[in-house]
């Protein structure tokens, strides 16, 4: 018995992301519609004082490792639709104007990353199932098992996946298809945001197994930043996230839609985050020609000069109790000026003259 525990612990430290991933390739294909809101919270009271609905669609390949998601959100702007599809080597994004075809488009990096990286809110920040769909290997090897703990009656595993200064912490009911019960993300060792599934059930499948999905998901922001300081952690959130899975729309494995694969047009600006435009040699910086560097020397040698003239008229200045009235003095102070800055174009021709 000891034995065989010694040998589970070494393989979670070997590849901590292998019971999910086992999990991940049982299950097929989901869709759904959700709608829910966001709320604007007075931080005292954690009352809201604002609050914006919120609708959209999701599709996700579990086994293939596919995500397409849309978001509807009202924008002061007018943007109100974001269409993204993520698969493990790529995300495509594409935005659009309320009544227009979409205006901007952008291809960047995909897998876990990917589903946390568009949208008013990415999908894998409120639905961590699909950033375990899409996770690649070597994104596999940034999770680490941290123990376990109880939740009404449930055991769930504690995973951490780290990425530069961010950690994500995520709650999961291994034995319910990796269903996520919560999760937590820190950056810089500081708490920004927690997500909560207030509500789960099992969706049967069309093979007779199940799958269970959050009904109901709540994340809130509970950091800021204030200006010229680090996060603070707050008492209670300042902004709360609400979606609500709208269960007759759920559809499973071959009763999910296809697919709506994000189309690039070639007419709309793209941002290529993978392949940037490269530089070229017209484009790139040119070495500064002898004459023109000789230039650059004199002109600051020129304005050297007229500095120093400057701090002569200071300590002037400071040798007066009061600025000078006397018509003498200005006159003389005048006269500095004009021969310091005539002294400097002198110079400035004397080099032209030699070089010619």
């Amino acid at each position: 018995m000891i034995a065989l525990s010694l040998t589970a612990a070494c393989f979670l430290a070997v590849d901590a992301f292998t019971p999910i991933r086992a999990q991940m390739e049982r299950l097929g294909k989901a869709s759904f519609v959700y709608e829910g809101e966001y709320e604007r919270l007075d931080e005292r009271k954690n009352e809201p004082f604002g609050k914006y609905p919120l609708s959209g669609q999701v599709e996700v390949d579990f086994q293939s490792g596919t995500a397409t998601w849309s978001d509807r959100i009202p924008d002061p702007n007018g943007l109100n639709l974001k269409e993204t599809t993520v698969t493990k080597k790529e995300t495509r994004a594409v935005g659009g104007y309320r009544g227009s075809e979409p205006a901007m488009q952008t291809r960047s990096a995909g897998g876990h990353a990917g589903t946390r990286s568009h949208g008013k809110q990415p999908l894998g920040n409120w639905f961590p199932m699909a950033a375990f769909a899409l996770t690649t290997e070597a994104e596999a090897s940034q999770f680490n098992h941290e123990g376990e703990r109880k939740s009404d009656g449930r055991t769930l595993q504690i995973y951490s996946f780290k990425q530069g200064r961010d950690e994500t912490k995520y709650f999961v009911d291994v034995e319910r298809n990796a269903l996520v019960m919560g999760s937590e993300f820190y950056r810089d060792g500081k708490r920004l945001s927690r997500t909560t599934a207030t509500s789960v059930r099992p969706f049967q499948r069309p093979n007779g197994t199940s799958i269970w999905l959050p009904t109901r998901i709540t994340m809130e922001m509970v950091a800021k930043r204030p200006t010229g300081a680090g996060w603070v952690e707050l008492r209670d959130p300042w902004a709360r996230w609400t979606y609500n899975l709208v269960t007759s729309t759920v559809r499973l494995d071959g009763e999910a839609p296809a697919r709506a694969q994000v189309q690039l047009k070639r007419n709309i600006p793209t941002q290529d985050e993978l392949n940037p435009p490269a530089i070229s040699e017209s484009s790139a910086p040119r070495a500064l020609p002898p004459e023109a560097k000789q230039i650059v020397v004199d002109l600051t040698e020129a304005r050297r000069t007229i500095s120093e003239a400057d701090v002569q008229k200071a300590i002037l200045q400071s040798t007066l109790r009061e600025p000078p009235t006397d018509w003498s003095l200005r006159f003389a102070w005048g006269l500095v000026i004009i021969g310091t800055v005539g002294a400097a174009v002198l110079i400035y021709r004397q080099r032209c003259s030699m070089e010619a």
